[in-house]
């Protein structure tokens, strides 16, 4: 039997993610709350043995956890069409968002969540999150925002960086998702950017869940590894943003641009692309570098050297 008076649904997307789905869905099932919430997690037709682990789950908890299994692979043919799919399913008056590699590591962090969007009137809420390596051992612990309100201006300026993983939002304010979000390729960032519009957000000072990092199919590591893939990640990323520009009606003109000079730059400067990073349109960024990051970028620039750092570095 269904649970009823849903307040909060977690919303899980995945992938051939079997190694970590489990650690994912306990840390789901070990939140302390005072109101019913359900676990919706979306499995985009993996080849692995996720599918299967996601069935046990199922059957020892058919109560808590719903089930979305596709036969054919949603995101190949629009990527934030799973979102969508998610999302629509959910009942929850809430939504918290984790990927099948990441998950929770405060039991109580749905009830604090909660309790800030009751208490407050923000467009979602948002917490410190655990960095750690693909078999779970910690990288890093740092604050990654200094202040409890977050406007869209902080986040434009780099002052709020918040991992899909903390976000908890209403269900309705993600509904009727305008054209900008749609296109996009890729789903958190243009999230982000729609619900700052609609108002401040609350970040929680607090480390509440985890992201895992170059875990297997992750889109960050395929980006590190090729160097095409990492400019169409990159190209995809600033056509969000200049779609969010004409969305806003150049309100945020200035900031925007001043990220995308960011982002192309940094490419240039992670291919060690010489030409390019000492350009005008880049000169006060190539002046900001050390001397040690334009030794480095020189040495990298050599194509033989180049290689042999990518084979060390990622085993290709």
């Amino acid at each position: 039997m269904k649970q009823s008076n849903i307040e909060v649904s977690i919303c899980c997307i995945t992938y051939n993610q079997g190694k970590y789905i489990k650690e994912a869905i306990d840390s789901f099932l070990h939140q302390k709350t005072n109101f019913n919430y359900e676990i919706v997690i979306h499995d985009d037709a993996s080849t692995d043995n996720t599918i299967n682990k996601l069935k046990e789950y199922k059957k020892n908890f058919p109560e808590k956890i719903v089930l979305i299994l596709e036969k054919e692979n949603q995101y190949s043919k629009r990527p934030n069409s799973v979102l969508d799919i998610v999302f629509k399913k959910a009942r929850g008056k809430y939504i918290a968002v984790c990927e099948g590699d990441d998950g929770f590591i405060d039991e109580l962090k749905l009830q604090k969540q909660y309790d800030c969007m009751e208490n407050g009137n923000f467009s979602f809420c948002s917490h410190n999150t655990e960095d750690r390596d693909e078999n779970g051992n910690l990288i890093k612990r740092e604050e990654k925002c200094q202040k409890n309100i977050i406007t869209i201006e902080d986040f434009l300026n780099g002052k709020g960086n918040m991992h899909t993983s903390s976000l908890f939002f209403r269900k309705k304010d993600v509904m009727n998702m305008p054209e900008f979000y749609k296109k996009a390729k890729i789903g958190d960032l243009p999230l982000k950017l729609y619900l700052l519009s609609k108002g401040e957000a609350y970040y929680l000072n607090e480390f509440c869940s985890f992201y895992r990092h170059n875990s297997i199919n992750s889109w960050t590591i395929k980006g590190k590894q090729n160097i095409e893939k990492k400019r169409e990640n990159i190209e995809s990323v600033i056509s969000i943003y200049k779609d969010f520009d004409n969305y806003s009606n150049h309100k945020y003109n200035a900031l925007i641009d001043k990220i995308i000079k960011r982002i192309e730059f940094e490419f240039y400067k992670s291919t060690a692309d010489l030409k390019m990073i000492k350009k005008n349109k880049y000169k006060d960024l190539y002046k900001s570098l050390s001397i040690i990051e334009k030794i480095k970028i020189r040495l990298k620039s050599i194509k033989w050297f180049y290689r042999l750092y990518v084979k060390i570095r990622y085993g290709k």
